[in-house]
């Protein structure tokens, strides 16, 4: 059901999207909400104290700044965990993330939503290997992330670099693959040949 709903009645806590991400192209959202209105209902769910916002926190932010007081909403009737699995899917689909940006986003809902392995993949409708594959990207040292956000490292390096358990030897071969410019098969070769040699030794 869709209707008017007063905007200072909407508790947005499912903030899945970095500020940075978050801010691309609002102000031709909000130009574009000025000149045609809002097109698109925003989804919430009726709490005790008003309304969670479940999807759509970047067309309410650009009302907000428009001086709107309500809001076309569709107002469902879903869990918690039903709304995260919403909010997550539509960002994943409406933004093009990078798998270390969805690893990131995994850790931030299972931190602060304090949710075990079990209740995260069935949350965000995510496979155990998924979340796993997350969490190894997400545990990757800061740089060697950054460095895959700026392109300076592929995914698939970033995911064979998760092999190596020793953070130290982690970052060394990190260093060397950045400076050598190693292709992504040079990279799964030598980690790949670093994991022989410690079984063997």
């Amino acid at each position: 059901m869709c209707k008017e709903i007063p905007i200072n009645e909407i508790i947005d806590d499912i903030s899945l999207i970095g500020k940075e991400k978050f801010d691309d192209d609002l102000d031709y959202l909000e130009q574009s909400i000025k000149n045609y209105g809002l097109l698109c209902p925003i989804i919430v769910r009726e709490i005790e104290d008003g309304y969670q916002l479940v999807s759509g926190r970047r067309r309410l932010t650009a009302c907000k700044r428009l001086g709107y007081e309500t809001i076309p909403a569709i107002v469902k009737e879903v869990t918690f965990d039903e709304a995260i699995e919403i909010a997550f899917q539509e960002n994943v689909q409406r933004i093009s993330f990078s798998s270390i940006e969805e690893a990131e986003i995994i850790d931030k809902i299972r931190t602060e939503k304090k949710l075990n392995d079990e209740d995260l993949c069935e949350a965000l409708g995510l496979s155990v290997n998924e979340v796993n594959l997350g969490m190894r990207l997400n545990d990757l040292p800061s740089n060697v992330k950054q460095a895959a956000l700026e392109g300076k490292l592929t995914e698939r390096q970033a995911l064979s670099l998760t092999r190596i358990n020793d953070k130290e030897i982690q970052l060394k071969v990190f260093n060397k693959l950045i400076s050598n410019y190693y292709s992504t098969g040079e990279t799964e070769d030598l980690v790949s040949k670093l994991l022989e040699e410690n079984i063997k030794s």
